[in-house]
Order: C-alpha cells, then structure tokens, then sequence
C-alpha cells in the first residue's frame, strides 16, 4: 500500500519544493507519557537519545519540530530529522503528510496489510502530525510539526487528553483538539473586533440608532480590518471542512472494532468508550461554534455596507461643504466685480473731462489772449507729434506680444493633437496585428480616408 502514495511524495530537494533547515538548532522537545494517570514530561533530548530503543518505552513519545513563518524551513538540522524519520519508519509517512492533502490517511493499515504497526498522517493547514503505532506494545511514536504560534496549542491538547494515550489514534485526536480550539478562539476574537465595529458605526442597535459622530476615525483602515475577518473566515471554513474529514475519520475507525480489537492492545473497553464520547464532544463543539461562521460572515457584509454608506455620506457632505464655499467665494467674487464695474463707470464717465481739462491746461492754449486766432498756440502741433508716436510704440509690442503667444499655443495645440493622432493610429495597427486575418490591412489609409 505504501507505494501507492510514492507519486505523491515530494523528496526535501525535489522540484516542487526546496525545505531549508538550521544547521545550528538545539536538540529537539520532546514528550513522554509514561502512564495516563502521569503528567506528561516534556524536555530537549539529542537525536541519540530519541532514536535509541528502550527497554521500556514510553506508551507516547512526540518530537516537536517547529516551522518557520515561511512554510518551507524547520528549525532543525536535517540529518537529525532523517535520523528520526528514518528509525521510526515514518520517512514515507511524514513526506506525505507535509506535502500532501488535509485530513487524516493510512498509509499502513494492518487490517488490510499483514503487519505489526499502524502508520498514519494527519495534516491540518499549519499544523501536521505523523506517527506509528506499535500494535505489538501498544506504543506511539509520533513526529509533530506546526508554526511557533500553534505548539503551545498542540501541547495543550496533548495533556488534556492524556486519558487517551493509549488509542491507536490519539495522535489525531490531538490534532482534532488543537485545530478546534485554535477555530473557537479565531471566531471569538472576530466576534469581539466585531461588536467594537458596530459600536463605532452606532449599528448595532436598530432601535435607537445615533448617527452623530458615527464611525469617527478611518473608514479606510476599518474597511481594511473587515476585510481581513472575511478572509479569516474563509480560513476558519477550511478548518472546518478538515476538521470535519478527520472526526469523520475516526468516527469510521471506531466503528471497526470488531477488527481493531483483536490487533490494537489500546482498543480497550474502558478507552472505547472515553474515545466515544469524546469524540462526540468534539463533533458537538464543532457543531455549535460553526453556526457562528455565517452569521459573523453575513454581520461583516453589513458592516462593509454601513461603511460604504458612512463614506459616501462623508463625501456628500463635504462636497456640500465645497459648494458652500464655492457660492461664498462666487458671491464675493461678484460683488468685487461689481464694484470694480462701478469704478470703470466712473472712470469712463470723467474720462472725457479729466482729457479736456488736462488738453486745455496745457500752455500751449492761451485764454487771454485778445484775438481768437492767438488762444491757440501755432506749437500746438509738436503734442500731436509727440504723442501719436507714443501712442503706437506702446500698443504696438503688446499687440506682437499677443499675437506671438497665440501663435506659440496654437502651435503646441497642434502638435499635441498630431501625437494624439498617431497614438491613435499605431494603436489600431496592433491591434489590427492581433485580430485582423488580412496582413496587408492599412490603418493609417482607413484613418485618412
């Protein structure tokens, strides 16, 4: 049966993956039970030490082999992980196990196969565990690997459940404990960032709802963190589904007794039925914490709408406000116009007499004179001369000056508009390079055309 799963396999340096280890680490952690009424004692021990057969073995020994935040290194150096895959007989098991699929496989069955040990593998998201149970001694040896954050919760359950040490699949048991545990903790910690949600949208009580001061602070960065709990929620729906595949598991394995007694000294009256029931307590934890799922998922869709609409009245209102203002300024903006309106009436107006009075005080004017023809002086040309001149050296730059500028837009008026042309063009060339069957098709001729 083992080579069925060997086209499965992936070796450490094969081409779908390169795991890295740390040539400096210490000694691995491991844990013993001696006995189910003993604490479990958990201590560092040499490879040595782990590999070497006891007289007296423990009923359960478990490595724990912490993985980096990568997924693809173990903090261990790797000929001590050969070493222990290898005296164990769990190398085939543990390459499957980390690279293959969720859930819970056999890859020894001694009710299918004739022998003396059962080799299974247990896989869930950041945390798998492999082990071989020795139907001789009714002994466990098991390899367990998670991210850091997770080994404290797989020690947890491991001394939780030490009652059942002895179970052929206690291993998987601990598996199932810490994978439901680390669910009921995610969608409580959701359901408490939640309701600190609603109560900053002040959507949370649709009796009494107060829209002052709603949501204040970042939409962006609470739009963020919802989107965040619906991924961990697509996460935490994963977890379930595994979850449900390995209870599923051990529910068919307990209904095999009447083969698995006869082989598995754990298989016990007395540790039967304590697997029974507490398997019955997982799939009924499991039962009541996933009814939170779509609820919490429904809740952040709302959420996300009730901040969409947050932000869209924000946005009403400041572009209200930026209307507001615009009015103000245009309401300015035309008084002053009105008054400077005013004061060009005016000026126009005087205009004529300011001219006059000034043309008429100038010498060359005199209005004393006796006789009609004398008030006039016969110099009076030499203003005329001077100031047509005048006139026209000062128009005429600012007349050149308009003009050149008008030219100098028009100009870059058209050549924006020739390179927008030809973009347009060699556009439709490639596009026509891509699509069009006919390779003697001119885009430029149908442009100009």
């Amino acid at each position: 049966m083992e080579k069925l799963y060997e086209p499965f396999l992936c070796d450490f340096d094969g081409n779908r993956c390169t795991l890295s280890f740390k040539p400096e680490s210490g000694d691995p952690e491991v844990s013993e039970v001696w006995s189910s009424h003993q604490p479990i004692n958990t201590q560092k021990k040499p490879v040595y030490d782990i590999i070497h057969l006891h007289d007296a073995p423990p009923i359960l020994s478990v490595v724990w082999i912490a993985r980096a935040a990568d997924w693809w290194s173990f903090d261990l150096p790797r000929k001590d992980l050969e070493d222990i895959l290898n005296a164990s007989n769990l190398d085939l098991a543990f390459k499957y196990g980390y690279f293959g699929n969720q859930g819970m496989r056999y890859i020894h069955d001694p009710t299918n196969n004739k022998g003396q040990s059962l080799v299974c593998t247990c896989r869930a998201l950041s945390m798998g565990i492999t082990w071989v149970y020795d139907l001789k001694d009714g002994t466990t040896f098991a390899v367990c690997w998670s991210d850091p954050f997770l080994m404290p919760v797989m020690k947890d359950s491991l001394n939780s459940i030490r009652q059942l040490a002895q179970y052929a699949l206690f291993p998987a048991f601990v598996a199932a404990t810490a994978l439901l545990k680390e669910l009921k903790d995610s969608i409580y910690r959701i359901i408490d960032e939640m309701e600190r949600i609603e109560i900053r949208t002040r959507h949370r009580d649709y009796a009494k709802r107060d829209w002052t001061n709603a949501a204040t602070g970042d939409y962006a960065a609470l739009s963020e963190q919802l989107n965040g709990f619906a991924t961990r929620l697509a996460i935490l729906e994963r977890n379930k589904a595994v979850l449900t595949w390995i209870l599923d598991d051990l529910t068919a394995f307990q209904k095999r007794r009447d083969t698995t007694d006869a082989l598995c000294k754990s298989s016990l009256e007395e540790i039967n039925k304590f697997a029974d029931k507490y398997l019955g307590i997982l799939k009924d934890e499991l039962d009541g914490n996933s009814i939170h799922l779509p609820y919490l998922s429904r809740k952040i869709q709302i959420q996300l709408q009730v901040i969409f609409h947050l932000i869209t009245s924000r946005e009403t209102r400041v572009s209200i406000a930026v209307a507001e203002d615009s009015r103000a300024l245009a309401s300015t903006t035309k008084e002053d116009s009105t008054a400077m309106k005013t004061l060009a009436i005016v000026t126009v107006t005087f205009l004529p007499g300011t001219f006059i009075a000034a043309l008429f005080d100038i010498p060359v004017f005199d209005w004393e004179a006796k006789t009609r023809t004398a008030i006039v002086s016969h110099r009076f040309w030499m203003y005329w001369a001077v100031t047509i001149p005048l006139t026209l050296l000062t128009i005429l730059p600012l007349v050149l000056w308009t003009k050149r500028t008008n030219n100098f837009h028009r100009a870059q008026l058209a050549r924006t508009r020739k390179k927008f042309v030809k973009d347009i063009r060699r556009l439709g060339e490639d596009i026509e390079d891509e699509y069009s069957p006919l390779e003697s098709y001119d885009v430029k001729e149908k442009t100009d055309v």
